[in-house]
């Protein structure tokens, strides 16, 4: 039998069931050394992905992704080279939207290396590559879509492990096939590959934290033309649409330009317009507008409450058509729960507060684990509502659960992204502080609060940052555990449906590590005796929060004891550290009175003054503790 590309364009037709069986059937009885059998299994791969890529079943991906591995496995084997690329991108195509469907970075992984191989076998793609940046490739191959795959992929790898290097290359490779192919014969290629360059650099200008502008700019400039590529089909332009609203909504969180965000807040209108309530998009435009117009509030500082009560009205919206297990669902709950604070922030009432604490609640605990950042930030919203309504008991309860998962978390998950800038809520600073706080506030004793502040090592970012000197130790005596809570780890910063393994198989791995000498206490917080036994002279840790003002928690050797420093503000301390003649003020408020306490405030019979260790944290690791006083001849007052 002869095989023409119309073979399988006709038996698979609109991808029916049915049609789809007709034309697997077809390709089962192709000869793969036949030319036209081999290229008709080809064709189905694409058409299948195709298929599963305007929104059809995943029935779709699953033979699409069988028949690749299949096809590119056989090809690897009979050494098909002149094969190579198309088979080895459709391979790694498939293996992307697969990753994307199940959070299993197992195939994210593996399609890094088939993404690769599509490069390296294709003269033309690996021209792009080699010749100087805005070279221009007269009589472009379809093969040049295999660089588009593979910066896909490393994208993806970032996205979930966080190398800056990944991003890089991505973003270099989008930028020299955006000018190396002429537009005019690829414009539909073209507005897909600058839409991914625009959200790379978005990206990458997230992970700056603002310090740049050229990377947001360029993103606002490359979604532009790509609009106007799309703008005759409406739903076609709903992609370039969320992209520029995107990063329009971006740098205005940077510029604070509010007309900035009015324009991507009508983009998002448009494209909610455009898009049937039914398809994918759908949900993620509703987050975005919500987004968007809480941020608009926010911005204005009106004393209306339109925006913020729409930003209300649209999340909850988008929650009633959001499947049940759906993962965007926590997302969504945590949102609904900042706008809510936000409102009680305004008026506050304890329904509204009641309100709030509901919807973190349910982000906290939902089934269909959501991101261990999105816990983390549930629980510490929490922690802030029950402290701003004096509930003390629940506060130290919600902080120890927020706390309790950072052993989960990874420095990539902390690189605040746009929209988790929303919701952190002023980065949690002062995480460890506030915690030591609400727990002494609830009646704990010393040690409670010094553990929680050591869990914390005094704020997230600096919690993740530490936890790297525990798995430094692993890595060195047990690297094979190593590895395996690293990846364990990174599967816990996304949304998928693998949380709830990866979460039981993190607990799990943890319990062996914990039977290898050594590493009995690994990523636990210390036991009374360690606290002890490193107290062979009196330490002094300083927190200061919100809710307590400055605490000294003094380790001696055969106690652990609170000093409350009364009169001493978090508000005093602002202005104290901005402050050049504060060396006198720290010694009267802060380091005399527990001198005093600890009966070391002057000289020993023999002559000799005590050592001790100031362990300031927070805001106050910027004074310097050890020079508080007059520094004037009385050895008695230094």
């Amino acid at each position: 039998m002869e095989y023409r590309d119309e073979n399988i364009d006709t038996y698979l037709g609109q991808g029916s069931p049915e049609e789809e069986e007709n034309a697997i059937f077809v390709c089962e009885w192709c000869d793969e050394e036949d030319q036209g059998g081999g290229q008709a299994r080809d064709k189905l791969v694409a058409r299948l992905l195709d298929f599963f890529e305007l929104g059809s079943s995943r029935r779709h991906l699953d033979c699409a992704t069988a028949l690749a591995k299949e096809l590119y496995e056989f090809g690897v084997i009979a050494g098909h080279e002149d094969r190579r690329t198309p088979r080895a991108s459709n391979y790694a195509k498939a293996l992307g939207h697969r990753y994307w469907q199940d959070g299993d970075p197992e195939d994210l992984y593996e399609s890094i290396r088939p993404s690769e191989e599509a490069v390296n076998a294709s003269p033309h793609a690996r021209s792009i590559l080699n010749r100087p940046m805005g070279t221009i490739i007269h009589d472009p191959s379809i093969e040049f879509h295999a660089l588009n795959t593979l910066a896909a992929r490393l994208d993806e790898r970032f996205q979930l492990a966080g190398s800056l290097s990944d991003l890089n290359r991505s973003v270099d490779i989008r930028e020299r096939l955006i000018v190396a192919v002429p537009w005019e014969e690829w414009q539909p290629s073209r507005a897909e590959w600058l839409l991914n360059l625009a959200a790379s650099l978005q990206r990458r200008y997230e992970q700056a934290e603002g310090d740049s502008r050229s990377d947001i700019d360029r993103a606002v400039d490359l979604s532009e033309e790509a609009l106007r590529y799309l703008s005759e089909n409406l739903l076609s332009a709903t992609p370039a649409l969320c992209t520029l609203a995107h990063a329009l909504g971006g740098r205005a969180g940077l510029t604070q330009q509010v007309d900035d965000l009015d324009r991507a807040i009508h983009l998002l209108r448009k494209a909610q317009e455009n898009t049937p309530v039914h398809h994918s998009k759908s949900l993620e435009i509703g987050i975005d507008l919500a987004m968007r117009l809480f941020q608009r509030s926010q911005m204005i500082g009106s004393e209306t409450t339109t925006d913020l009560d729409e930003a209300m009205g649209v999340a909850r919206s988008t929650l009633a058509r959001t499947p049940n297990d759906h993962p965007t669902q926590a997302n969504l709950r945590n949102f609904l729960g900042l706008f809510s604070y936000a409102r009680f922030c305004r008026s506050p009432s304890e329904s509204v507060a009641d309100e709030a604490l509901d919807h973190f609640r349910q982000a906290l605990r939902s089934p269909h684990y959501p991101s261990v950042f999105h816990r983390v930030q549930a629980g510490w919203m929490m922690h802030r509502i029950f402290c701003d309504t004096a509930r003390w008991k629940e506060a130290y309860e919600a902080s120890v659960t927020a706390i309790e998962l950072i052993p989960k978390l990874s420095s990539r998950a902390i690189r605040i992204s746009d929209k988790q800038r929303l919701l952190s809520a002023d980065h949690v600073v002062g995480f460890g502080a506030d915690a030591a706080a609400v727990a002494l506030q609830s009646g704990q004793d010393g040690y409670t609060a010094l553990r929680l502040l050591e869990m914390s090592r005094h704020s997230l970012a600096a919690s993740v940052a530490e936890l790297g000197l525990d798995l430094v130790a692993l890595h060195t005596r047990y690297p094979a555990l190593a590895q395996q809570l690293d990846l364990l780890r990174e599967e816990l910063q996304n949304d998928s449906p693998r949380q709830h393994a990866a979460n039981s198989e993190f607990d799990t791995l943890l319990e062996e590590i914990r039977q290898n000498h050594g590493f009995q206490n690994f990523l636990r917080p210390p036991s009374n005796e360690d606290i002890h036994e490193v107290a062979r002279d009196p330490l002094i840790f300083l927190t200061v929060s919100a809710y307590r003002g400055v605490d000294a928690i003094l380790v001696e050797r055969d106690e652990v004891h609170v000093l409350n420093l009364k009169g001493v503000t978090l508000e005093g301390v602002k202005r104290r550290s901005r402050d050049l003649q504060k060396l006198r003020w720290l010694w009267d408020f802060i380091a005399k009175p527990i001198l005093d306490e600890l009966c070391l405030a002057r000289l020993s019979p023999d002559g000799h003054l005590s050592r001790i260790w100031w362990i300031p944290t927070g805001i106050l690791s910027s004074f310097t503790f050890h020079a508080a006083g007059y520094h004037t001849n009385d050895l008695g007052e230094r």
